[in-house]
Order: structure tokens, then sequence, then C-alpha cells
């Protein structure tokens, strides 16, 4: 009983702090975690009665830049106690551990890439952002030190319920677009109508000077506050251009800009009142 007390004495005084620095882990981990379940919880509830998706949107940066900030306290703290443990022994050890470090480079590229590239993606982009990298669109949820977590969007800004992990790498191999998706955003709409004067009522200059007549009355003309980065539009309700398609048809090419939210109400009473002008 003595020499096992004496052992584990022994071992607690040599190492003494080495064991206190995991004792502050620890002890950080436990706040930080209790602090995530309180954030977690208060999100939760500030949801509740919430129907505007711009209110949701912002809530819901508010909430993953927090959680951000507690994933960067993490790293941080980590990486300051190993920094310290390291120093605490001796060349030889010191030594190991690079060699260590050095093969670990070697067999696990690409995550030390990935971690690498963590700090770039950290000085370039915060959650909320909304990009396109490898064919997946949408926000930025929450960048880790491996991944980086995108919300996916459709066409409109609006969320899609798709969630896709992208290695942190990479972003810097391949080509990333910054977007702007946000739901009170200013985005481009694109229609395009085939004419056929057998299915119309109007010949093809009457249907387009009533067109233009019931366009100009629905769509506002743009200010430079109110067009985003489409400022090309900027004096513009709206922009028409014409061609035709294989079969000869008339092609209408119909563009605007407008607030992500107003968008699908927009195209509806659009092609609702193209539909109304047929026979």
């Amino acid at each position: 009983m003595n020499l096992t007390a004496s052992v584990i004495y022994g071992f607690v005084g040599t190492h003494m702090a080495i064991l206190v620095l995991i004792g502050i882990l620890l002890a950080v981990e436990l706040v930080l975690s209790a602090y995530l379940q309180r954030l977690r919880a208060t999100y939760e509830k500030q949801q509740i009665g919430i129907t505007d998706e711009s209110a949701l949107e912002e809530l819901s940066i508010a909430y993953y830049s927090r959680k951000q900030r507690v994933s960067l306290a993490r790293v941080g703290v980590l990486s300051v106690l190993i920094l310290i443990g390291i120093l605490l022994y001796d060349v030889r050890a010191f030594t190991f551990i690079a060699v260590a470090v050095g093969a670990g480079i070697f067999v696990f590229k690409e995550s030390i890439n990935s971690i690498i590239a963590y700090f770039y993606i950290l000085s370039n982009y915060r959650v909320g952002d909304d990009v396109s990298v490898l064919g997946v669109r949408g926000e930025v949820l929450h960048i880790r030190p491996l991944v980086t977590t995108i919300l996916g969007k459709n066409d409109d800004g609006e969320y899609n319920g798709r969630v896709t992990s992208i290695p942190n790498y990479q972003f810097s191999w391949t080509p990333v677009e910054r977007m702007e998706m946000k739901s009170n955003s200013y985005m481009l709409v694109s229609l395009n109508i085939p004419f056929e004067s057998d299915l119309f009522k109007k010949p093809f200059a009457e249907f387009v000077s009533d067109l233009r007549t019931f366009l100009d009355g629905m769509l506002p003309k743009r200010t430079i506050k109110k067009v985003g980065y489409f400022r090309s539009y900027v004096g513009y309700r709206y922009k028409i251009e014409y061609s035709y398609d294989s079969d000869a048809r008339i092609i209408m090419h119909i563009t605007f800009v407008s607030q992500s939210k107003r968008i699908p109400d927009r195209k509806e009473r659009i092609i609702d009142y193209i539909e109304s002008c047929k026979k």
C-alpha cells in the first residue's frame, strides 16, 4: 500500500505541471460546453413565433457566429496548453515531437493542409457569408479546423435543407465564388418567354406593348441603393431582349433586379399575366 502511494505521489510530483494543464483544459471545456448548451437553448426559444425569413436568418447568423467564437476559443486554449506542455519537456522530448510531427505531415497531408487553410478561411470568410465551392452554394455555417460547414440555398436565396461539410484545403485549392443570397439581398432575375402567334390573343407588337405596361406598373425603378452588385440596372425597372430558338419561335428575355424574398411573388405575377394573354 505504501509502495503504491509512493508511486502515485512520485508520478504526481514529477508530472504536476502537465496534470495542472490537463485540469485547466478540462475546466475550460466544461465552461464552454455549458455556455454552448445555454446558447442553444436561448436560440431555440427565440425561434418560436418568428415567421419572417429575414429575421430567422439574422437570428441564425448571430447564433452560429457566437458558436464560432467558442470554437476559436477552444483552438486557442488548446494551442497555448500544447505549447506550454512542449516547453516543459527537455530537448530530447522536443526532438521526438518534431520527428513525430514531420511524419504526421507526410501521412496526414490533407488534414495538415486543412488546418493551415483553416486560418486562411478565418481571415477571409465569416459565418453568414454566401459562397459557392465545389458546386455547393449556400451560407457558411461553421468553420472548424478540418472542415467548413455550408447550409445550402436555392436560386432564390432560400434554405434547401442541405448541410455540406467541405474540407478546408478545398478553399485554397479550388475557386471559391462569393455570392449574395440573403433573403433581403438583391438578385438578378431572368425569365424566358416563348411567343407563338397561334397561342396568344394579340399580335406580337401589341402583346409586347401590354406586357411593358404591366411590368412598368409592377416593378419599381431602381436607384443605386437598390440594385446590389447589378449597377447596370440603375434607373431601370427591367430589361427585355429578343431572340429566336431552334424552332424559329420568338423568345423574350426579361431580366430585373429584386430582393430575394420578393422574387417568387413577382415571378408568379408575371407568369400569371402572360398566361392570361393566351387564347
